[in-house]
């Protein structure tokens, strides 16, 4: 009897208790699970062989708009990825996210390695240019892989911008990197025919064609330090008194250094240092018997807002007797712009000092350059300038003014990279 009783008591209960019915819940997008994270490092790696130079990495490094001390932002991430790939399509891309030295922290991992076979027309190599004092200017140089470490070397030049005749002409030539890229020898071939501005016809030394061949070994001491030393055979035809050949034959040296440094989140700098020798003598069969020193020096500060501090110094000494292309010509796209070279001194000098400063700011520029060239003892005399410009994606237009008494015409410059 008490058994059906409580029977009847629990079918009650159970006919009064309602059914229950699922419940929608909203879904929301699951997060990427590194957001959480803080990005403790941007590192970029090399996996057989350096890829890029130190300016190069502080140009990735701009792209990257990965902020350290950050949270993880995953489409900036593959916005780097997909703009690596494209900047650098001659280089293999891999990309990864590593577990930093401390909790909740991520390093950001980017290997790059050159492929095998390329054909590569190295961007820095690329000039051209339009001087409304000295017309154009152009060269590019071409590297052809060879499938492994060596790379066959062909360029076309014509240049009257740097030195004091406009030389037009090939080169060619071949390299071969060792010991994972720290060696590399090289033997490099022009030839060029030469024309002269009226203001240096008058000069005995001037010469109808230029031939040279340069062997050499380039060794990076360090990651910010690289030593290159050969030999530069030159032949060159002359025109006065009589048309016949010299030999010009020096030995070569330089001396790189360039670092990059992390200042802060938004404030990088790149520094750089060189020395560079040429010096010919009798015991190598040259007919010129000469010793050339340079110097140089300067200082890349990126800014926050796209700003940009650009400073650089040069200086040379030339003894003994040289040819005309070994002596030193300011007034050009890098020197004294805004002067004429053939002005400041149409047959060059022995001694030369050259200071400039530059301001970028979204591709704005505004310059000025303060420099003499001279020969010893002679005194020097400084000119200035100034100029401003605006350049994208490598091209560029600039005015400059020389700065003197009376009337000044302005010089245009325009064109890609320089």
């Amino acid at each position: 009897m008490r058994f059906g009783l409580l029977a009847c008591l629990l079918a009650i209960a159970h006919a009064q208790t309602p059914t229950a019915t699922p419940v929608s819940l909203p879904i929301t997008p699951e997060l990427n699970v590194n957001s959480k994270y803080i990005v403790e490092a941007v590192e970029f790696r090399y996996t057989k062989k350096p890829a890029v130079t130190p300016k190069q990495v502080l140009e990735i490094q701009r792209m990257a708009n990965l902020e350290v001390g950050q949270h993880f932002v995953q489409d900036r991430f593959e916005g780097l990825v997909k703009r690596l790939k494209t900047e650098y399509h001659t280089y293999k891309v891999r990309h990864r996210i590593e577990k930093g030295t401390q909790p909740d922290h991520v390093k950001v991992i980017f290997e790059l390695e050159r492929d095998g076979f390329e054909i590569n027309a190295k961007t820095s190599d690329l000039k051209l240019l339009y001087h409304s004092k000295n017309n154009f200017s152009f060269g590019t140089t071409v590297e052809i892989g060879m499938g492994g470490e060596g790379a066959l070397i062909a360029g076309l030049l014509t240049d009257n911008d740097l030195t004091l005749e406009r030389a037009s002409g090939i080169r060619g030539g071949y390299r071969y990197d060792v010991m994972t890229r720290r060696v590399r020898l090289a033997v490099v071939g022009e030839t060029f025919r030469t024309q002269w501005n009226p203001a240096t016809r008058s000069d005995a030394g001037l010469y109808r064609r230029r031939q040279s061949l340069e062997p050499s070994v380039t060794i990076q001491v360090f990651s910010s330090l690289r030593l290159k030393a050969g030999v530069n055979l030159q032949r060159i035809e002359t025109q006065f008194p009589v048309a016949r050949f010299e030999s010009t034959h020096a030995l070569i040296s330089s001396l790189r250094y360039e670092q990059g440094w992390e200042l802060g989140t938004h404030t990088r700098t790149l520094v750089g240092a060189g020395y560079d020798l040429r010096a010919a003598a009798r015991t190598l069969g040259s007919d010129f018997v000469y010793a050339r020193h340079g110097f140089d020096v300067g200082q890349t500060l990126t800014l926050p807002g796209k700003q940009t501090v650009v400073l650089a110094v040069t200086a040379g000494t030339l003894s003994g007797q040289a040819p005309l292309f070994e002596r030193f010509v300011l007034g050009n796209s890098q020197t004294l712009r805004g002067w004429n070279r053939f002005e400041v001194a149409p047959l060059g000098g022995n001694r030369m000092a050259h200071g400039s400063a530059e301001y970028r700011i979204r591709g704005v520029r505004l310059l000025y350059d303060r420099g003499a060239v001279w020969n010893s003892g002679q005194a020097s005399k400084v000119r200035q300038s100034v100029g401003a410009g605006y350049t994208k994606a490598g091209l560029t237009c600039m005015v400059a003014f020389p700065l003197r008494e009376g009337h000044t015409i302005p010089i245009l410059l325009l064109g890609y990279n320089f």
